[in-house]
């Protein structure tokens, strides 16, 4: 017979159980829920066709939903229970994770690097890890054996990789048999840093892919932002692929690749054989490609890996042809299709021009492009010559007043300021986006050009922007960007 207080512990132990389980239900309902929105608004960013609506998008709904707060906690930290890895819920770890248990779910924290092989790591044991909306941030390690995201490990297989934010690494995640990488946005990559490093070292300098396969089968890749630009403006590449499938270590097969956004690299895709047989089944649909690899988009061992279907340029909406091999530098994309009005070139202003000088000496102007289009030189108008200049191109980035230029894709660097009268200064084949910006510095406050706007009337910033101590023009532009004035008049051209 139970008696009084036995009947009291059961049925508060039934309580706590029930209390429990409809927390859980409730709290997976409204993730399910929040995911689903989520999801919905990235259907309609990638529906809209905009490259900066869509980046847009991945910056603000990936990474923590939640504050960061509370001191960091440095070094490694061993997740062997889901109360650990709730622990980690709107925390800060400055080290890395590592997980030697199956079924447990990360979420909301930011990790920085501190030089390790990988920031989230995995034991044999580990399977089935749903890791998601998780910040990662590689802190610049140059060591090429750092700076990975999440590790493939010694034994992990169906992961889950969620709306995550991957940046400042080598490499964002190598992937596992059975896996999931769905809504991640992976952007700003390692790259050599001069200034904090010393010289180019090609023994330790950065070897960077958005996700890298070593073996398996059975993954999807779906829905991610990825972007690792190859950079005209570095001395050396920094780049390697958006995407490598090679069988490294084992065979490789039944690899879906659809809706993604892939912008970078030597060349942007790479499938070849690692030395356990050619990789199979290697499906990309859907897939829209930007314009800033090196000379190509794809590069196969053998075309017998690979099955195609309806991949695009994301600039013109044609369909990106499966050559295999160089495409010759940013030079692949067929006819124009972001000059609807027919131009013909890259405008910044449609206003008349007045002569005036340069407003400050080593000052940059960024002036955002109307249209787009391919171009490999800038036009201005010289009224007075004197001194040195620099010329380029910078992805612009920001919605409405946030808009701003954001990283350097193509340069003159310095050169003498041109003879009095219509100019060009050549720069290397670059693909311009309504939106991203041309930009010009000077060393000097006696040139003058034709500019269109006063000479210290402040221009709307979204059209317009100023930065001090900028020439020759940086790798990235300044922030926070002043608003402009002394604007020039600036047109790409391809010739």
């Amino acid at each position: 017979m139970v008696q009084p207080a036995n009947k009291r512990l059961v049925t508060e132990a039934a309580i706590e159980t029930r209390l429990t389980t409809e927390r859980l239900v409730t709290e997976a309902a409204i993730e399910t829920r929040l995911t689903t929105d989520a999801a919905s608004r990235w259907g309609a960013a990638w529906a809209s066709g905009s490259t900066s609506r869509l980046r847009e998008f991945f910056a603000a709904n990936t990474g923590p939903r939640v504050a960061i707060t509370g001191a960091p906690i440095v070094g490694t930290v061993t997740v062997a229970s889901q109360a650990d890895a709730s622990a980690l819920v709107g925390k800060e770890v400055q080290g890395g994770v590592y997980i030697n248990t199956p079924d447990l779910e990360l979420r909301d924290f930011r990790i920085k690097g501190d030089g390790r092989y990988a920031l989230i790591d995995f034991g044999p044991f580990a399977s089935r890890t749903y890791i998601h909306h998780i910040e990662f941030d590689g802190q610049q390690s140059k060591d090429t054996n750092a700076g990975l995201g999440v590790s493939s490990g010694t034994g992990p297989s169906d992961l889950r990789v969620e709306w995550n934010n991957f940046h400042d690494l080598n490499d964002a995640a190598h992937t596992r048999p059975g896996s999931s990488y769905k809504y991640n946005f992976v952007h700003d990559p390692l790259v050599w840093n001069t200034a904090a490093w010393g010289a180019y070292n090609p023994a330790i300098h950065p070897h960077t892919d958005g996700f890298q396969w070593l073996r398996g089968s059975g993954e999807v890749v779906s829905r991610n932002f990825i972007e690792v630009p190859y950079k005209s403006v570095s001395a050396t590449p920094n780049t390697n692929s958006c995407l490598i499938i090679k069988t490294d270590v084992a065979a490789i097969d039944n690899v879906t690749i659809t809706e993604n956004y892939l912008n970078g690299g030597t060349r942007t895709v790479m499938v070849n054989d690692g030395g356990f047989g050619l990789p199979t089944n290697i499906s990309f649909d859907k897939n829209r490609f930007g314009p800033d690899f090196n000379d190509g988009i794809w590069q196969y061992s053998n075309a017998s890996s690979m099955v195609f279907g309806s991949n695009t340029w994301a600039q013109t909406k044609q369909v990106v042809p499966t050559t295999n091999g160089s495409l010759g530098y940013r030079s692949a994309q067929p006819a124009l299709d972001p000059d609807p009005l027919g131009f013909g070139c890259v405008m910044t202003n449609l206003g008349y021009g007045a002569a005036a000088t340069w407003g400050a000496a080593n000052d940059a102007r960024y002036v955002r492009a109307l249209s787009g289009g391919l171009i490999n030189g800038i036009e201005f108008h010289v009224t007075v010559s004197s001194g040195n200049v620099s010329v380029g191109v910078y992805r612009g980035r920001g919605r409405g007043l946030t808009h701003m230029p954001y990283d350097l894709v193509a340069t003159s660097g310095t050169v003498a300021c041109p003879a009095a009268g219509a100019a060009r200064i050549a720069i290397p084949e670059t693909w311009v986006e309504p939106g991203d910006y041309l930009a010009m510095s000077c060393d000097n406050v006696t040139m003058q050009l034709l500019l269109f706007s006063g000479t210290a009337a402040p221009l709307f910033r979204p059209l317009g922007a100023a930065t001090a101590a900028s020439h020759p023009l940086p790798a990235s532009a300044p922030s926070p960007a002043s608003p402009g004035f002394r604007m020039p008049i600036l047109v790409g051209t391809f010739v």
